[in-house]
């Protein structure tokens, strides 16, 4: 007779008692869809980087930090560093979605850094800026030799 399985607690796998990653939903909100456009603005895939404080828009909460997950933007480090940088670049497909040529998914799920199922849900830059009332960014603000404005100014 084989041993019995250990009672399953949830949470713990089954076989070795081991907590499983937890799954979180991400979701791209107006601070992310800002920073791509702004990153739009002032860099371009592959070239040099700014720095965070360049970009002139609130950081509260690091949201910016969860746009790899999208593909978005890319954290550059500085060679040798043991900590980041604190500067970033536009990445090929971020680009595609701050000129409106791509959509995203609105939310991802994320168990242990990595992205395990996206939201059927997809959305232009334009419309996750649009659920922030106190700025409103469009992506004709949007152009290589200037920054986008918040309210269309």
């Amino acid at each position: 007779m084989p041993p019995a399985e250990p009672e399953a607690t949830p949470g713990m796998c089954p076989h070795c008692g081991q907590p499983l990653p937890r799954r979180y939903w991400r979701s791209l909100g107006p601070r992310m869809a800002a920073m791509v456009l702004r990153l739009a603005a002032l860099t371009k895939p592959g070239g040099a980087p700014v720095h965070l404080n360049a970009l002139g828009i609130s950081m509260a909460g690091g949201d910016y930090a969860r746009l790899p997950l999208w593909d978005l933007a890319e954290k550059v480090l500085t060679e040798g560093a043991t900590r980041g940088s604190g500067k970033w670049r536009i990445t090929h497909a971020g680009l595609r979605f701050a000129l409106g040529e791509t959509l995203q998914p609105r939310r991802l799920a994320v168990e242990a850094g990595k992205v395990v199922a996206r939201s059927e849900e997809l959305v232009t830059a334009v419309d996750v800026l649009g659920r922030d009332k106190r700025k409103r960014w469009t992506v004709k603000h949007l152009s290589r030799e200037g920054t986008p404005s918040p309210g269309g100014k």
